[in-house]
């Protein structure tokens, strides 16, 4: 089970909160996903299947609408951190198919971020670690 940094379940909470859906988010949760959800620190690591569920649960309920809600999740997830010319991802060896929709959103927010526009974001085929990314 690959781990999970804490800081984007602990935005994604706050989100929650701020637009008045945590409990709606906390009723759709499994237990152990509830009990992170509840638990999670910034610095801390978890189960990504835990952050999996929850932006799964979130997102339609923060961008009620979208046809992309994980993706404007990820997007929105992104914003939470400093500026950046450097993108990583590392390790994921079991990276779940709604966890890669969400790091598109993140990673075209990332370049937005960094003074990017037009974004464009692809999931590769065949590969759970690769992306294709455009931008001007």
């Amino acid at each position: 089970m690959a781990g999970y940094k804490g800081v984007g379940i602990v935005f994604v909470r706050a989100q929650a909160r701020a637009a008045g859906c945590e409990g709606a988010v906390l009723a759709a949760l499994s237990p152990a996903a509830s009990e992170t959800w509840r638990q999670a620190t910034a610095s801390g690591w978890y189960p990504i299947e835990h952050a999996t569920e929850m932006f799964t649960r979130a997102a339609p309920l923060l961008f009620p609408g979208s046809a992309s809600p994980l993706r404007e999740l990820g997007r929105a997830t992104c914003t939470s951190h400093d500026r950046s010319a450097l993108v990583e991802l590392h390790e994921y060896p079991d990276c779940p198919e709604r966890f890669r929709e969400c790091v598109c959103g993140w990673i075209a927010g990332a370049v937005e971020v960094c003074g990017g526009t037009n974004a464009r974001v692809l999931k590769e085929d065949g590969s759970p670690f690769v992306w294709r990314v455009t931008w001007r």
